[in-house]
């Protein structure tokens, strides 16, 4: 069959489908309707009677094999018979003038029974629209309202491939069937399909389907074969199956993944970084220096276990060699496995806190509501001398990291200040640009990386520290958020700094900073500075270098609240005062900032220089984006062609973030089929600070312009996004991102309103919004 109309198409496949009902339907044609309008609409009051109608549009701009024109004209639903000729000559009008003046013939209305007792309804893809991948995703929505998915409403998704064998939610029952019908009608043309499942006699459990609408699809074309891009996931598959089985020196009996928890990849690299970027993410954190770090401030040992796994280019957090991590050291061994299982229950259970596993799931260290916490252990068998044991554990724990005589903290920050001093002989010997390379990044790891993990951790502590104070009732969260919106740290420094140093000396300190730390293909400030700041406007509200007592006085702890907090030390047994507490919460939060700062100098070297020998190699800069870290290291130690080697690395680059951009995964894999078919999940954002903000969304940031006030979108960001800052911005939203990420921190600093780590599925809804209302206070997001 061809597509035609939307009107003439359903009535063209009326007989043919057996899998669904076509509505009655009758088509309204504009000349007709022009020149007989009587005539037409005796016709229509005798085709609906006394029942309401569904007016939609049929217009030959719609569902072409270029365009769709999806949504671009007038559908009206719940029509009562006296104001149908009415909606006719509004769905008609929007059409617009220049469309009804040629070919008017073909231009219809679709008149239909407006459908009642409706179940469920959304559309259905037979293919990817994002990928071009043979996924099937099912948009769907629980509610009577036939055009909540079209209208960009709540809704859920499901997502799977042709392998999938399991169930599907009871409200698409049908829909693939329905797909396969069409698909075979249409000759296997990429389709979309919308649907309404209908209880019929009042019935819940005796439903039928509904075909409203099917349409071409028109996307793209994966650059994968439906063979590869099938052998891929399998791959992953087999990955999981062996991944998530027990494992002799891992306690808890099985593992799930995440691309959000501990060292959230989503957030630092996308969930589909280049070859180099990953491999650079890995050598210099995930492989081992994470596990070192944990087992130096007290937590079991991990050392030899990669934190994370790579699905095809796909970055994915072990979360059972996480959970594993945060256990005490001298915590036994049955212990541990029944920690470990309830901690990876719990995640499962509740998936959406998976940006937030140190906040709400694992106890990693004892803050003042961390007794009150631990009770919910004994309902789930745990008894009173194994808490009492757990607790012992952290408070000894807690101490080693928190008091004013912690040689851990001390440590890392005096490694840290190392790094800067052998920079710059690296950059000043005589060594090869190959050796530089590989100087830099064993560097960055021993120098950078692994003190940045150690400082990165008592920033943990001090955060959970700080949130307890909410949560015992020293403060409230918007004084907590007055308190962070006080610290200085390098991070807030840029929006002062950036207004009182000339544009050279900004350039020179804040330079290697970029939006992507380990994307090559993200310019640098000091590569292109004009393409992120305006130097010649002023951020409101920004911090003067020249005054920054009032900053750091503007939160001031009441004598009642140092009480507070002092009697609460004093019961969690954590041995020092509440001036000290709260001078190491601020030292930490501020060491972390200073310690990323740092070491990214080195990574952005890293870059620099990778993209130098790529062009005296011959290849550019998005060549060398598909080039393995580890090739390049290689070339120090080994007596090969480095074009060659190069050349080999970039061509199984390729090949991998070709499959990478056909493979779609969910945020959690908790069961290896999940790897053929998954529920997308609802994820709890976290907001930030208790502002409101109503503003224009704005996705597209390439320009760097027209930002002013604007509702930001950006899927995620690290310290390289803080231009963003300069731009007077009115919020800021993304898909990816903790309660305790750069953004998150940079936000409450800057009092600006955010929600970090919205998630996929809303983040692709909401930024396609012109206009939206958040109140951070009240946690919500409203179309405005």
């Amino acid at each position: 069959m061809n597509f035609a109309t939307k009107g003439k198409t359903l009535i063209q496949i009326k007989d043919l489908i057996t899998s669904a009902v076509v509505p009655e339907t009758l088509l309204v044609e504009f000349d007709d309707w022009s020149k007989d309008r009587n005539g037409q609409a005796d016709k229509i009051a005798s085709f609906l009677g006394t029942r309401e109608a569904m007016i939609r549009s049929s217009c030959i701009a719609e569902d072409t094999s270029e365009t769709s024109n999806a949504g671009a004209f007038l559908s009206i639903a719940d029509v009562a018979p006296d104001f149908v000729n009415e909606s006719i000559d509004k769905v008609f009008a929007s059409y617009g003038e220049s469309g009804l003046s040629s070919a008017s013939r073909d231009h219809q209305v679709i008149v239909q029974p407006f459908l009642k007792n409706v179940i469920s309804s959304g559309v259905a893809f037979s293919h990817d629209p994002n990928t071009g991948s043979e996924y099937r995703i099912i948009n769907y929505a629980k509610s009577s309202d036939t055009s909540a998915v079209t209208g960009g409403r709540d809704s859920s998704c499901f997502q799977y491939t042709s392998r999938y064998d399991g169930d599907f939610p009871l409200e698409i029952e049908g829909v693939d069937q329905l797909v396969d019908e069409l698909l075979i009608l249409f000759d296997h043309i990429p389709i979309d399909v919308e649907f309404a499942l209908v209880a019929a006699n009042n019935s819940s459990k005796n439903t039928a389907l509904y075909l409203l609408q099917v349409r071409p699809l028109i996307f793209n074309p994966s650059q994968v074969t439906r063979d590869d891009h099938l052998e891929a996931l399998d791959r992953i598959k087999n990955l999981l199956v062996h991944r998530m089985a027990e494992h002799p020196f891992l306690a808890g009996r099985t593992t799930v993944l995440g691309v959000m928890p501990d060292w959230n990849p989503a957030e630092i690299l996308g969930v589909r970084p280049s070859s180099l970027a990953l491999s650079l993410y890995r050598d210099l954190i995930t492989d081992s220096t994470w596990a070192y770090q944990r087992n130096n401030y007290g937590y079991r040992n991990l050392r030899s276990f990669p934190l994370m796994l790579d699905l095809m280019g796909l970055p994915y957090i072990d979360v059972r060699c996480s959970f594993n991590s945060f256990v005490p050291a001298d915590i036994d061994e049955e212990l541990a496995s029944k920690l470990v299982d309830f901690y990876i229950n719990k995640l499962v259970n509740q998936p959406d806190l998976h940006d937030k596993i140190e906040f709400e799931i694992v106890f990693s260290c004892m803050a003042l509501d961390t007794s009150s916490r631990l009770k919910e252990l004994s309902a789930h068998g745990f008894n009173l001398t194994e808490i009492h044991r757990l607790e012992d554990s952290l408070i000894a724990l807690t101490n080693n990291v928190i008091r004013p005589d912690s040689k851990l903290v001390a440590t890392d920050a005096r490694r840290i200040k190392i790094l800067g001093s052998r920079r710059e002989k690296l950059l000043t010997s005589g060594l090869s640009i190959i050796d530089k390379i590989y100087w830099l990044v064993e560097d960055v790891r021993r120098y950078g990386t692994l003190p940045f993990a150690g400082l990165a951790r008592a920033g943990f502590i001090a955060v959970q520290l700080l949130n307890s104070f909410v949560k015992v009732g020293i403060f409230s969260e918007r004084e907590k958020s007055t308190f962070l919106e006080s610290l200085e740290t390098i991070a807030s420094n840029i929006a002062s700094d950036k207004t009182n140093l000339t544009r050279q000396d900004f350039v020179v300190k804040y330079g290697h900073l970029r939006p992507g730390t380990y994307d090559i293909m993200s310019a640098s400030y000091d590569e292109d500075p004009d393409l992120y700041f305006s130097w010649t406007q002023e951020r409101e509200n920004i911090k003067p270098a020249s005054d920054n007592s009032k900053y750091t006085n503007s939160f001031r702890f009441t004598n009642c609240q140092l009480q507070e907090i002092e009697k609460c030390l004093s019961q969690s047994s954590l041995n020092l005062s509440s001036g000290e507490l709260i001078e190491f919460i601020k030292t930490s939060i501020g060491l972390r900032e200073q310690a990323k700062f740092e070491f990214t100098k080195n990574v952005s070297l890293v870059l620099k220089l990778v993209s130098e020998l790529g062009e005296e190699m011959g290849f550019t800069k998005a060549d060398m984006a598909n080039c393995d870290i580890r090739a390049l290291k290689e070339l120090s130690v080994r007596a090969q062609d480095p074009r060659v080697a190069i050349r080999e690395s970039i061509c199984q680059g390729r090949k991998i973030a070709k499959l990478a951009h056909s493979v779609v995964l969910p945020p959690l894999l908790t069961d290896p089929s999940e790897v053929f078919g998954f529920q997308w999940p609802e994820t709890t954002p976290n907001f930030i600070t208790q502002k409101t903000v109503v503003a224009d969304v704005i996705a597209d940031t390439s320009s760097r312009d027209g930002l002013d006030g604007k509702l930001v979108f950006i899927k995620s960001a690290d310290p390289g996004f803080d231009w963003l800052f300069d731009k007077n911005i009115g919020g800021l939203v993304t898909a990816y991102g903790g309660v305790n990420s750069h953004m998150a921190i940079r936000c409450g600093e800057l009092g600006i309103p955010a929600v970090i780590g919205l998630g996929e599925v809303k983040f692709e809804k909401y930024k396609k919004v012109e206009r939206l209302s958040i109140d951070c206070a009240n946690r919500t997001i409203r179309c405005a």
